[in-house]
């Protein structure tokens, strides 16, 4: 295939991905656990919000960001409470496409795009206002960073691990399983290759601390 061919089929894939998610977008409405947040941030102060975990289910840095945009007077919209799981939706298909043909080739790559752009649960995270959209996006970089990290270890590689890792915990706590995921093969690597086991303990300790 082409290099022509690769691009209009990346772009084909990736455009039947946002039309699923961007479809009649405007006609839903907020509801069930979407609400959570909106009366978080109407009911909290931002240091409130930021320091205090309810047991109302809400995402504490989006709620504090939606605060944030109510006591600067900005109005806030349904769309716009929606508007940081969509961008996330979107910028996903994206940067997995060219990660992956990088990663294993332009095939593997192209039927991966086609399986997000089509994944029902990714759609739906895609269209509502909840953080498990940005939380899928954050914990692939997270993993994606780790990947390139151990294959070869720098700095830069381990603080961006660490912080998209901390990141995504803090959207959500569940994302936590999946951001330490990596430690359970480069755990037992590490004893094998002992030169990386100074990385390896630093890099899960700022990604703990954090």
């Amino acid at each position: 295939m082409t290099k022509t061919w690769r691009a209009f089929a990346a772009a084909a894939l990736i455009s039947l991905g946002f039309l699923f998610r961007f479809w009649n977008l405007a006609a839903q409405i907020l509801g069930d656990d979407e609400i959570h947040t909106v009366r978080a941030a109407l009911r909290r102060a931002v240091f409130e919000i930021l320091v205090t975990y309810q047991l109302v289910d809400y995402c504490i840095p989006l709620t504090a960001l939606f605060r944030l945009c109510l006591d600067a007077g900005l109005r806030v919209s349904e769309m716009a409470f929606r508007l940081p799981a969509l961008l996330a939706g979107a910028l996903l298909l994206l940067v997995v496409p060219g990660w992956t043909a990088r990663r294993i080739g332009w095939g593997p790559a192209m039927v991966l795009t086609g399986l997000l752009a089509i994944s029902t649960g990714l759609v739906f995270y895609s269209r509502i206002a909840r953080p498990y959209a940005l939380v899928v996006l954050l914990g692939f970089g997270a993993v994606a960073a780790f990947g390139a990290w151990w294959g070869r270890p720098s700095w830069r590689w381990g603080i961006t691990y660490a912080s998209l890792a901390a990141l995504a915990a803090w959207f959500h706590l569940g994302a936590a399983t999946m951001v330490v995921s990596p430690f359970l093969f480069a755990g037992t690597a590490s004893l094998v290759r002992r030169d990386r086991r100074g990385f390896f303990a630093l890099t899960g300790l700022a990604a703990g601390s954090g």
